[in-house]
C-alpha cells in the first residue's frame, strides 16, 4: 500500500486496529450466522473483497487511510470465520489452533527478519519520522494469522475457561496493556 494511505503507528493505531478487530469479528459472526454463509462458503468472497480494496488502493489517486482499514476489516472478518471452523467445524481444539498460529506468526516474523525488512515509514515535511505498518505479502498474512488467534484464544478464554466474556475480555484486556507497555518500554 502507498505510504500516504497508511496510518501512523501510535495510540491511535492501536486504537483503531481495536475496533477495526472488534468489527471484523462482529462482521464474520454476522456474515456465518445471520446471512447464513457458515464458516466456509464466505471465505472465497472476503478473499475477493481484500483483493480488490488491495487493487483499488493501488490505483486510486487519492490519499485515504480508509483502504487500510478497509482491508482489516475484511481480513479480521475472514479470521473470525477461519477460527470458527477450526475451532467449531473442524473441532481441530483450542490448544491446536491456537498453537499452530502461534508457530505461523513467530515463523512469519522470523522469515521477515530473515529476508532483512527494516520497520517502515516515511519522513514528513516537518522532519518527524512516522512508522507506519508494512502491508507487503508476509504483513497480510500474519495480521491474519492474528484475527485468526484472536479470534480462537477469545473464545477459548471465554468458553472453556469459565471466565465468562465479560470477565475474560477484562482479563485478556489486562494481558495487551501489559505487553504494549513492556514492549514499549524495551524499545526505548
Amino acid at each position: 500500500m502507498n505510504p500516504n494511505n497508511l496510518p501512523t503507528i501510535d495510540a491511535r493505531y492501536w486504537t483503531a486496529i481495536l475496533a477495526a478487530s472488534m468489527c471484523g469479528a462482529n462482521t464474520g459472526d454476522f456474515a456465518s450466522r445471520i446471512l447464513g454463509l457458515g464458516h466456509t462458503r464466505g471465505l472465497l468472497p472476503l478473499g475477493l473483497i481484500f483483493l480488490t480494496v488491495v487493487w483499488a488502493e493501488r490505483r486510486s489517486t487519492v490519499a485515504t487511510e480508509a483502504y487500510y482499514w478497509l482491508a482489516i476489516i475484511v481480513l479480521r472478518t475472514g479470521a473470525t470465520n477461519l477460527a470458527d471452523l477450526g475451532t467449531h467445524d473442524l473441532k481441530l481444539g483450542y490448544f491446536l489452533c491456537v498453537g499452530a498460529l502461534v508457530a505461523l506468526m513467530v515463523a512469519m516474523l522470523l522469515f521477515d527478519r530473515i529476508r532483512g525488512v527494516e520497520p517502515m515509514g516515511i519522513t514528513d515535511p516537518d522532519g518527524r519520522w512516522r512508522s507506519l505498518p508494512a502491508t507487503d505479502t508476509s504483513y497480510w498474512i500474519t495480521m491474519l494469522a492474528a484475527g485468526t488467534l484472536g479470534t480462537a484464544a477469545g473464545d477459548w478464554v471465554g468458553e472453556e475457561t469459565g471466565l465468562g466474556l465479560g470477565f475474560g475480555s477484562a482479563v485478556l484486556a489486562l494481558i495487551f496493556v501489559v505487553v504494549w507497555f513492556v514492549s514499549a518500554g524495551s524499545a526505548r
